[in-house]
């Protein structure tokens, strides 16, 4: 990930998988027992992946400034260029870009 992104993006970028894949963690239906991270390099961005096999349960309180949980994907949008969730089955894939070179 050097070649393409500053220090900071790697930093960005490592938060960030570590937001979604929580998220999957908290949040993924009980029958997902597992989850995939991918990282691919396209175009003139390099874009973090995580798979999960399960679907995510919605949540249905909004997180306060003293929650201890509820920020992941806010964070994740305050840190990446581009993010978005994916629920095409047959997986759910939640995924964060960082141009190269910002």
């Amino acid at each position: 990930m050097s070649s393409w992104l500053t220090g900071d993006q790697i930093a960005d970028a490592s938060l960030c998988v570590s937001e979604l894949a929580t998220n999957v963690i908290r949040h993924d239906s009980e029958t997902a027992t597992e989850f995939h991270v991918r990282l691919t390099h396209a175009d003139q961005a390099v874009r973090v992946e995580v798979h999960s096999c399960g679907a995510w349960r919605l949540a249905t309180e909004v997180s306060s400034q003293v929650s201890a949980s509820g920020r992941g994907l806010k964070l994740v949008r305050a840190f990446a260029d581009d993010c978005g969730i994916d629920t095409s089955p047959p997986s759910l894939v939640a995924w964060a870009e960082f141009k190269i070179g910002s």
